[in-house]
Formats: C-alpha cells, sequence, structure tokens
C-alpha cells in the first residue's frame, strides 16, 4: 500500500512539474500590438501581431497575392471605434470588426472590415459577413520595414491615414470622422443635463427622505431644486422636507403652492398627496 502511494506522489508531482513548466507564457514570434489613434472625437484602437520578414519575400512569396490574408499575424486583425466614422470613403457604425485584406500586384489591394472578429487568421473569413470592402492603393517604399506594421499618419482635426507597412510595400487608408456632428450631440446632451438639473436634485431628496433617513440633506437638495425650477412635484417633496426637519409652519406654506400648481396642471395625485400632507401637518402646528 505504501509502495502505491508513493508511486501515486510521484506520478502526481511529476504532472504538476509538467503543467507549471509548460503553462508558462513564452514570447511569440510574430508579438501583439495595440495602437490607438484619435480621429477628431473618435478613438480608433488596432489590435494585431507582427510577424517578421526575415529576409523572405513577403507579398508574392510568403503572402501570397489574390488570396484572403489576415492582415498580420495569429489571431485576425481587428479595429475597434467608438463612434460613426468613413472608412476610405465608406461609412462604418461604432463596433469592433476584423481587418482582412487581399494583397494584389497590381498597385491596389482589396481591404475587408468583417463582424467576425473572434477568429484565427483567415481560415473561417466569409465575405458574407464584410461591413465593406474598399480599394486602397500601394506605395512602394524605399526604406525597408522589418517587422510589419500598422499606424496611422496625417492625423490632422478629423482626418487620418491608417497604413499598413511591411518589407517595401505600404496601404494606405483614409479615415475620417466627423467631429462637428458629435460636438453638437454632447452639447445636446449636456443642454439636457443643464435643464433637468432640478430633477435630478429633486431625485436626491427623495432618495435622503425616503431610503436614507438624512432630513437635513434632503432639505438642502429639494431647495436647490426648487431654486432651479418650481413645480408641483419638487415643491411638494420640498415640503416634505420642511415637515421632516420639524418646521411645519414653511412645510404648509410650500404645500400649499404645490396644491395651487398641481391644480392648474389637473395633476389628481399631486393634488390629493398635497391635501393629505396639509391636513396632517395642520393638525400638528
Amino acid at each position: 500500500m505504501k509502495t502505491l502511494l508513493k508511486q501515486l506522489f510521484a506520478l502526481t508531482t511529476v504532472l504538476l512539474f509538467w503543467n507549471t513548466a509548460f503553462s508558462q507564457e513564452l514570447p511569440r514570434p510574430s508579438q501583439l500590438q495595440t495602437v490607438t489613434q484619435r480621429v477628431g472625437l473618435t478613438d480608433v484602437t488596432i489590435e494585431y501581431s507582427r510577424p517578421n520578414a526575415k529576409e523572405r519575400e513577403i507579398f508574392g512569396g510568403l503572402v501570397p497575392y489574390g488570396k484572403v490574408w489576415r492582415t498580420g499575424a495569429n489571431a485576425a486583425t481587428t479595429i475597434e471605434i467608438n463612434s460613426y466614422i468613413s472608412f476610405h470613403g465608406q461609412g462604418l457604425a461604432p463596433g469592433k470588426y476584423a481587418i482582412f485584406a487581399t494583397p494584389q500586384d497590381d498597385g491596389v489591394w482589396q481591404i475587408m472590415v468583417n463582424t467576425k472578429w473572434e477568429q484565427w487568421g483567415s481560415r473561417d473569413y466569409k465575405p458574407e459577413f464584410d461591413m465593406i470592402s474598399v480599394s486602397a492603393p500601394v506605395r512602394t517604399m524605399n526604406d525597408y520595414t522589418e517587422s510589419f506594421t500598422i499606424g496611422f499618419d496625417n492625423v490632422m482635426g478629423d482626418k487620418a491615414v491608417l497604413y499598413l507597412q511591411w518589407a517595401n510595400t505600404r496601404v494606405e487608408i483614409s479615415i475620417e470622422a466627423n467631429s462637428n456632428a458629435q460636438a453638437v450631440e454632447n452639447i445636446n446632451k449636456k443642454l439636457e443635463e443643464l435643464e433637468n438639473t432640478h430633477g435630478a436634485y429633486n431625485s436626491i431628496a427623495r432618495y435622503y427622505l425616503t431610503n436614507n433617513g438624512a432630513p437635513v440633506d434632503a432639505l438642502k437638495y429639494a431647495e436647490m431644486s426648487v431654486k432651479k425650477k418650481a413645480t408641483f412635484w419638487n415643491l411638494k417633496t420640498l415640503s416634505e422636507a420642511y415637515a421632516a426637519n420639524g418646521n411645519y409652519p414653511k412645510a404648509i406654506e410650500t404645500a400649499q403652492k404645490s396644491l395651487a400648481m398641481a391644480t392648474e396642471a389637473d395633476n389628481k395625485s399631486y393634488i390629493k398627496q398635497n391635501e393629505v400632507n396639509l391636513e396632517k401637518w395642520k393638525a400638528m402646528k
């Protein structure tokens, strides 16, 4: 029995060592890179792996012409944007996509943006999932690029150039955002927030009244709400905050204002609530 236990212990030790030794993260031949560029008000993020040339013939050799390429190594290269852009003249909605390319020897490549971004390489690429496909020009460079590189150039205002560069080949894709539309949207959102500040203060006051049991804080935010804009509903909150702090004369005065406005608005619910409060507080004066 002892011999069997020793053998099991030895086997377990070996397996643990094997698992530990071979589960370590090791450097990949093609290193992962993430590059993010803000274009206008839009963040464009590319994640890809960078193969090296290693004195090999790249395009037309390692990467054949006329076949879909993963645009890098390992997992498919991805692009993620947080707002609408023009991708080489075609509209692309916010989201995360895979970028595939079909290299050609005629000076123009096809660049495909595909919705199936969780892929390994291009083996599962299906053109029916392409969001857009564009023709991008190719330039022959004098300088040699050893590691495949994706980057951004000519970043000016709403425009930038997304480039793919390896060996002596460079492909350029125009990127354009619409920061004016985004700026107007941001301004309108901020105006809506400012216009509804009284609603936010009222919600805070109601929280302190009903959940937190902090009447002093409730009164502070209720007063801030009414100061911004008086309505029958935040006046009712303010009246209840006065009552919670024991100031029944102010509670009655404010509830009467709320009742008048609720009556004018024909809001039966708030009319009833104010009438109930007034009856209760007048009895407590």
